[in-house]
């Protein structure tokens, strides 16, 4: 037999302290199946009857969207109410791999409700205040920094925060030749579905990082057998993935080959920086701020600039059979049958120019930025809005075509808030003409950076297409003018499905000015037409697909027919720095994409575009830019890790303790420890007056190693613990308890395991709270609709003292599968029991527990005993005898009314094994005999239950 179970036999005389919670209050306080990141033990609150709960909820309906909730009870539970106190946008889901980003709520005697919390899209920590019990909160920022890995300190009066603080990794973004937030399409709208790949064509000589998936392919040639080839490390927080086969790529790719300059998966996220050191160092164009387009033409040190203003004015021009062109003058012209009316946006220069002396200096500009031009010296250009490249950007110092050689004076960057454009034509107006440059190729040499993050609470799932990238205007070489239908004077209609602006009516328009009775030739036009630059004799053949024109405000030429060449294959980017994008652009696109082609429908404010076309877009040619990875543009952004994620970027680290004034939310450390070892991560905590214990985790990732970091007085001290997957620490005296997976184990303060306590035999269900007297308690599942709670108290090495047992029926829990069980407070008799139900479908992905459902049962057990008089003798209301018995007892009981009964037996895992008695009795003393000899010895638990009583008896079979 057991030891434990001797000595609970021997102990006839223990205290038993039992009560059951009456008519149960249960309530559903975060349900439905979103994924909940919740901690049992931080998230919960209750004073009176006043009951409140916090967590992060995934909205299942939007990827990648986060809510902070507050889910609040004013009546003990019976009902709850929902505030959703803000969201986050664009979180990557790697992020909340570990529960310790859950937010921890806390009540003021006041009424006041703190709920802490770190922001999941910045990485900030943050509270949520609220003085009206739940249901508005104010949010403000905390005074710690960025990235910190922080918990409230239980069991002070004054909040107290724990923080460790990792030193900030930063890296210029320049240093980067490639880097992306996301490698998915601008038309994925967050489904993670549209990705893109690199494959044969692509070769980086710099460093490649990404924060999502990367995805390679063996296709489009190349000369490493159709593979892409890196020569520098990749890095990626998430997997290096096959295109083909949608599996990780070291499954079937041959990595050496591809990764020649080595590569790291899972790595971290790193953030991309912005552009305040460009605005808080740099040249402020100060008179950009109210107009349009800001030209910039470098020649050298001096850039000559001119601005311009977008106006939309109402165009009305004739409408001709044919376009009136002087160049097909052996056609006729035609009748003009239409004055037609649209909205068309012009672009008015200004006729004067200025000039801008730039000596390694950065500009920063808030309108569009038009650039082009050959540097010299180091210059940023920053932009507020997006950035067109409009021609060749060259240094000074190299021959186009060459790669800069260290100690080359030139250097340039460029840097847009929103996105950068290698523009298809546009109006010079310095010449007055078109040019179209960069439609037989160019080159760039610099590094840049488009950092525009869209703005998903005003555009939704379009959000995609206002981040930022790094790619070319004009896209889709077919005419954007959506066909429409046409209806004559008679009522007959035509749909047009090739517009010519020129020529038709578009849109059908209230402004008439010709003939109401007048035919278009009878509803037969004409064979021939003469669309700008050139004719199309088919026009009207429904056979033949036509070419139209372009919205004039979309196309920069205006009017253009969609077969120019040119808008086409471009020729190739000569490459000489580097890219960096928020989510990654095209540089060729397929003329059949569906994704901008769904079924052939005009939606241009959703960037569907009618009809397919030829592939368009420039071929690579990426040279990295050496000097990069020693120096930077000036005022450059830089990449950084003030983010939620652990990595392998952190040089030290070091944990602080802060007081925390409510009043202006401000943390004062008051102590610190700086860590020798690097990547620590905080798992808890525990306090006994002016000591501390913090667990901690080393590196988390691989080969984790546990620490206990002990703080007594002024005296600090690292200890190594023996142990995985460590999860909480509560002191036992002068030792600490710490549970790892299902068990407990006890460690004194030398990290020195304690075997005597042995408490991993009783530790698959049990909790350990010391800060009540040292209490070890668990729940367990007592029968189908029946929980029972079990509560002990260790008194020593080798015993303890079981102190009650409160049984729980909760018939709503029929359907719930295996769900993670936590108590939460105990004092003065009152508790809260917390039904936790598990989400296996996320298991693999975030390798926790995760939940999908909080139950929330209260209620009240007897209060505790202050002494440890293990002589202390309750008489109870109900006898049993003989106790201990073999193999029957009598069990007697006295009814004071006519009442129903129940009389049932458990065992010490909480499991009914006979129902004695369960039906309407008379009052008076009643008598019953339980026979137990199909059980083996032990200790069982009688239960009496009436309409008004409930009662408990240990009995002991001894055979």
């Amino acid at each position: 037999m057991n030891k434990r179970v001797l000595i609970l036999c021997i102990l006839i005389f223990i205290v038993f302290l039992a009560a059951e919670i009456n008519d149960p209050i249960l309530a559903v306080a975060a349900g439905e199946s979103d994924l909940l990141i919740y901690d049992q033990e931080n998230g919960i609150s209750r004073r009176g009857d006043r009951i409140y709960l916090t967590f992060f909820r995934q909205d299942f309906s939007q990827n990648n969207v986060y809510n902070l909730m507050c889910a609040y009870s004013v009546d003990n539970g019976n009902e709850f109410n929902e505030t959703l106190i803000t969201g986050f946008y664009n979180v990557i889901p790697e992020l909340l791999y570990e529960r310790k980003y859950a937010p921890t709520i806390m009540q003021k005697p006041n009424g006041s409700i703190m709920i802490f919390y770190t922001d999941l899209t910045w990485a900030i920590p943050r509270v949520a205040i609220s003085g009206d019990h739940g249901s508005t909160f104010v949010i403000e920022d905390i005074s710690l920094p960025p990235r910190s890995q922080y918990q409230i300190l239980k069991n002070c009066e004054d909040v107290t925060l724990v923080s460790i603080e990792e030193e900030n990794y930063e890296r210029p973004l320049s240093s980067f030749q490639y880097f992306t937030m996301h490698e998915y399409s601008e038309n994925d709208e967050y489904t993670e579905t549209d990705r893109v790949k690199f494959w044969g064509p692509d070769v980086f000589w710099g460093s490649v990082h990404s924060n999502s998936d990367i995805w390679i392919q063996q296709a489009g040639g190349g000369n490493n057998n159709g593979w892409p080839t890196f020569h520098e490390m990749v890095t990626t927080n998430g997997r290096i993935m096959n295109h083909a086969t949608g599996q990780p790529a070291v499954m079937t790719t041959p990595m050496d080959d591809v990764f020649q300059g080595g590569y790291q998966e899972n790595t971290g996220i790193l953030n991309m920086g912005d552009a305040i050191e460009i605005r808080a160092n740099g040249y402020d164009l100060a008179t950009s701020e109210n107009r349009d387009i800001c030209y910039v033409k470098i020649d050298g040190t001096t850039a000559v600039c001119r601005y311009a203003d977008i106006i939309t004015t109402r165009d009305t021009f004739c409408v001709y059979n044919s376009f009136p062109d002087p160049a097909h003058t052996n056609f006729p012209i035609g009748d003009s049958i239409w004055t037609n009316y649209v909205d068309v946006k012009t672009t008015v220069w200004d006729d004067n120019t200025f000039t801008l002396n730039i000596i390694n200096s950065s500009i920063f500009v808030h309108c569009q930025l038009w650039i082009e031009g050959t540097i010299s010296g180091f210059q940023t250009w920053g932009c507020e809005d997006t950035i067109y490249v409009t021609n060749d950007l060259l240094y000074e110092s190299v021959l186009p075509g060459n790669i800069p050689q260290i100690g080359d004076p030139d250097l340039l960057g460029l840097v847009s808030e929103e996105r950068i454009y290698i523009q298809y034509k546009n109006y010079d107006p310095d010449t007055g003409t078109i040019q179209s440059p960069n439609c037989d190729g160019i080159y760039l040499y610099g590094s840049f950076a488009a950092l525009g993050n869209g703005n998903i609470e005003l555009y939704g799932a379009q959000n995609t297409h206002y981040e930022g990238i790094f790619s070319y205007n004009y896209q889709h070489p077919h005419g954007s003018t959506p066909g429409f239908t046409l209806t004559y004077p008679n009522g007959t209609e035509w749909d047009v499905e090739y517009p010519d602006l020129h020529k038709f009516i578009f849109p059908p328009s209230p402004f008439w000015s010709g003939d109401p009775g007048f035919l278009l030739h009878g509803g037969n036009p004409i064979g021939f037409t003469c669309g700008y630059p050139y004719e199309d004799p088919n026009y009207y053949d429904p056979e033949v697909s036509p070419y139209g024109t372009d919205w004039p405000w979309y196309n920069p030429v205006y009017p253009e027919a969609a077969d120019q060449t040119t808008m086409g294959e471009r020729g190739i980017v000569h490459l000489f720095g580097g890219i960096q994008q928020y989510r990654r652009g095209f540089m060729h696109r397929s003329g059949t994409d569906p994704n901008n082609h769904q079924n052939n429908q005009w939606d241009i404010e959703n960037w569907n575009y009618d009809g397919i076309h030829g592939s368009t877009g420039y071929d690579k040619d990426y040279h990295f830019d050496d000097r990069l990875y020693d120096i930077a543009p000036l005022h450059y952004p830089k990449s950084n890790n003030h983010n939620l994620s652990h990595t392998d970027f952190v040089d030290s680290s070091q944990l602080c303790i802060y007081a925390f004034d409510e009043d202006n939310l401000e943390a004062t450390v008051i102590d610190s420890f700086v860590f020798s070892h690097n990547n620590f991560r905080l798992v808890d905590i525990c306090h006994d007056d002016e000591k501390y214990a913090f667990l901690l985790i080393e590196n988390p990732v691989d080969d984790a190693q546990v620490y206990v970091l002990q703080k007594i007085a002024n005296n600090w001290e690292l200890i190594n613990i023996e142990l995985s997957d460590v999860e909480t620490i509560d002191y036992l005296d002068d030792n600490f308890v710490i549970k790892a997976g299902m068990d407990h184990y006890v460690f004194d303060q030398s990290g020195q395991y304690l075997p005597a306590w042995d408490m991993d035999e009783f530790s698959e269900f049990y909790d350990y709270t010391g800060i009540q007297g040292n209490i070890l308690h668990y729940i367990s599942e007592a029968g189908i609709d029946q929980y029972m709670y079990h509560l002990n108290r260790l008194i020593e090495p080798d015993e303890f003292e079981y102190m009650g047992a409160c049984l729980f029926h909760f018939p709503q829990f029929s359907d719930i599968i295996d769900p993670d069980i936590e108590l939460y407070h105990k004092s003065s008799g009152e508790i809260v029991m917390q039904f936790l139900e598990e989400s296996y479908e996320f298991e693999e992905l975030y390798h926790y527990k995760n939940y999908v459902n909080i139950y929330i049962a209260p209620g009240n057990i007897a209060e505790l005993p202050i002494t440890e008089d293990k002589d202390l003798v309750i008489t109870p209301q109900i006898e049993v005898y003989p106790n201990p018995f073999n193999p029957e007892t009598n069990i007697q009981f006295n009814l004071d009314e006519t009442c129903n009964v129940s009389l049932e037996v458990y065992n010490l895992k909480g499991q009914r094994i006979a129902v004695i008695v369960d039906e309407a009795l008379e009052s008076g003393t009643h008598n019953v005999i339980w026979n137990a000899d199909n059980f083996s010895s032990g200790i069982y638990m009688l239960s009496i239950k009436t309409d008004s009583v409930s009662e408990w008896k240990k009995l002991i079979l001894l055979k």
